[in-house]
This record gives C-alpha cells, structure tokens and sequence, in this order.
C-alpha cells in the first residue's frame, strides 16, 4: 500500500531530526579538539603537531630540518603530545595515527 503524503512528510521529518543531532554531535566534537589544540598545547607542539599532521610522510628528521631544529626536540614535542592527547580522550597509546584522525588529517 502507498505512503501518503503525510506519513512520507513524518518520515523526512524523521530524518531530518536525526541529521540535525548528528551535526550537533559532530560539531561538538570538533569544537572540543579545537579547545584541545588552543587551550592544552604549547605554541611549539601545535607547530610540531601541525606539520607532522599535514605532512604523514615527513620523519622527526625532516619536521626538524624544516623547523631548524633537532630531531630529539621535534620527538619530545611529540611525545607530549601524545600524552596530553591520551589524558584529553582517552585514546590508549596515542601516536601519530592517533593525532593524525583527531587533528583532521
């Protein structure tokens, strides 16, 4: 039997209701990784974070060369990155991966 045309506007309605709350979820999520960056990082590790997000392929090596600085440092700014992110999220063992899907890569 056809739907009417009420009860295919309760069903768009419906949907439409359920997009809405996953946009405000998403939103959510991306105005608390925002906070994170701005409020939880150093200046230096958002530099550091920035660069190793936007370039996946680049070593610590090639992060220091760009920055003019050592490979030792760009590891340690890492590595505290890492940390502040598994004390942010939650995320066990966080890496680059990790920073890489939270961080919008």
């Amino acid at each position: 039997m056809p739907a009417t045309l009420t009860e295919v506007g309760r069903a768009d309605s419906a949907v439409v209701a359920v997009r809405a709350a996953q946009m405000r979820k998403q939103a959510q999520g991306a105005q608390r990784v925002v906070a994170f960056v701005e409020q939880t990082l150093t200046p230096k590790e958002r530099e550091v974070a920035r660069l190793g997000t936007l370039n996946p392929d680049w070593t610590y090596e090639q992060i220091a060369l760009f920055l003019g600085k050592r490979p030792r440092t760009v590891d340690s700014q890492l590595q505290a990155v890492y940390r502040k992110l598994e004390e942010a999220f939650g995320i066990q063992g966080a890496s680059r991966g990790a920073m890489m899907r939270m961080l919008g890569r």
